[in-house]
């Protein structure tokens, strides 16, 4: 997952994703845009490591689906900047 700003997730999705776009993943789906980019941003926040495999569908060159698996994250792993 690309981790950015706000601005420039918005002109990621507007970019890369077609306008129905479905995200899912064990935890949430979402359809569009709108929704697709919410989701990616509360997972930003609340998700700092996130282990995987991640399926994505093209339409000619935009995602059209995305299909996360996840797993969970080791105990032994620590959040990016912890002890900082």
């Amino acid at each position: 997952m690309v981790r950015a700003r706000p601005a420039r997730l918005r002109a990621l999705v507007d970019e890369l994703w077609t306008d129905d776009v479905g995200y899912l993943v064990p935890i949430v789906a979402a359809e569009g845009r709108d929704a697709t980019e919410d989701v990616v941003a509360t997972a930003q926040r609340q998700f700092p490591v996130v282990i995987g495999l991640v399926v994505m569908v093209y339409e000619r060159t935009r995602l059209r689906r995305v299909h996360g698996f996840l797993d969970p994250v080791p105990a032994h792993i620590p959040s990016p900047g912890a002890g900082s």
